[in-house]
């Protein structure tokens, strides 16, 4: 691979042991700058092209890793690049820093070097697919923007909820709550649960690890919980964290809550729709196995029957015949042949007859396969 090719990670650490195992781990696959302080990581910004990755050390003396991605994200507009924050430091209270510091990612120290690649390798092509995802949802947000310019906040929610019959999968939902959110200039994470899938989306595209850790958190928060700039909604099928509320206009504020409340709770029920719709789905694949079954069984028996029918009358046939035969040997009177004859063929034609009343039975077996074969054709 060239040089030229590669991505770029800044690794900052004060500690050199911690600066060598990084690079020692990512040197064959990323170019690897390194700076041993915050301030050496600021001029680096200032004096070259933006990396790729940034590997932000949390404990540094002078300037910490908290603030150093603060600055990052003031100075550089580089809201899109990744910051994964290296520490000792495990509690929840300090994954909420970062998260609020502008953090994508969170590794504890000491290093563990498996983690530390996979963790770059799932960076790297998380922001890659983030830019496309991007650029394809500034068309749709442009889109949906124009649509709802002359709508009011009310209108905002009417057209939500009457998009969202339209949506027919968990990601086309999602990106239209994160749309119907952004036309109140409101950038939100959406985790939407189908049981055995989970949809998490921004308005950058897929959340980062960081991002996901955060609703996690906030899920046993109730319905409704603020903290700072941020509001998280709960529902059973679906979570919204709400990034930027308006806390400095109180009225909008309150309006666009209620507003928010109400396109969670439309969301989660058409999540539950789908759920309902993917059951019964599967529950008519099983029904129409069932019938193809039965339709299969009741011409099996239609043909048996005919099958039997015509071997009995095969066997009276041959009876009758061994009779007729045997009774130059048996020395019969002709009235006593012509009586044993009357007999056997009465006996004959009252078996078959047997089969004869049969022929209802017959048709409405015929008429039920039909039937059945129609319902698995629809």
């Amino acid at each position: 691979m060239d040089l030229g090719d590669k991505k770029t990670i800044l690794a900052v650490d004060d500690t050199p042991e911690n600066i060598d195992i990084i690079s020692e781990v990512l040197r064959d696959d990323y170019n690897v700058v390194v700076a041993l302080n915050g301030e050496e990581a600021l001029e680096i910004f200032d004096d070259g092209p933006m990396p790729d990755v940034v590997l932000l050390d949390v404990m540094m003396p002078g300037m910490d890793g908290f603030e150093v991605c603060k600055k990052i994200r003031e100075r550089w507009s580089a809201s899109e690049l990744p910051v994964i924050f290296i520490s000792a430091l495990d509690g929840q209270e300090d994954r909420l820093k970062g998260f609020d510091a502008g953090g994508n990612d969170y590794l504890t120290k000491p290093i563990i070097v498996d983690e530390l690649r996979k963790k770059v390798e799932l960076t790297v092509e998380h922001r890659t697919i983030s830019k496309r995802l991007q650029q394809e949802a500034d068309f749709v947000r442009s889109t949906a923007m124009a649509a709802m310019s002359t709508a009011g906040e009310l209108g905002v929610v009417l057209e939500f909820l009457r998009h969202s019959f339209n949506a027919q999968t968990p990601l086309a939902l999602a990106q239209l709550v994160v749309n119907t959110m952004l036309s109140y200039q409101l950038n939100c994470s959406i985790q939407l649960d189908m049981g055995g899938e989970r949809v998490e989306l921004g308005e950058n595209g897929p959340l980062t690890p960081m991002e996901v850790g955060v609703i996690e958190t906030l899920k046993t928060k109730g319905r409704i919980f603020d903290y700072q700039q941020r509001t998280v909604i709960n529902y059973p099928n679906m979570s919204m964290l709400i990034k930027n509320m308006p806390v400095d206009e109180p009225e909008r504020y309150g309006r666009i809550k209620d507003n928010a409340a109400l396109i969670a709770e439309g969301a989660d029920a058409r999540v539950t729709s789908m759920k309902i719709a993917n059951e019964l789905e599967g529950k008519e694949l099983k029904l129409k196995k069932v019938i193809n079954n039965t339709s299969e069984v009741l011409g099996h028996i239609t043909e048996r029957h005919q099958v039997h029918k015509q071997g009995t009358r095969e066997i009276m046939d041959e009876l009758l015949s061994a009779l007729e035969a045997s009774f130059m040997s048996l020395g019969l009177t002709e009235p006593q042949e012509e009586h044993l004859l009357k007999i056997s063929n009465e006996a004959i034609e009252k078996a078959l007859s047997l089969y004869d009343q049969d022929a209802k039975t017959d048709q409405f077996m015929n008429a039920l396969q039909k039937e059945l074969t129609a319902v698995t054709l629809r």
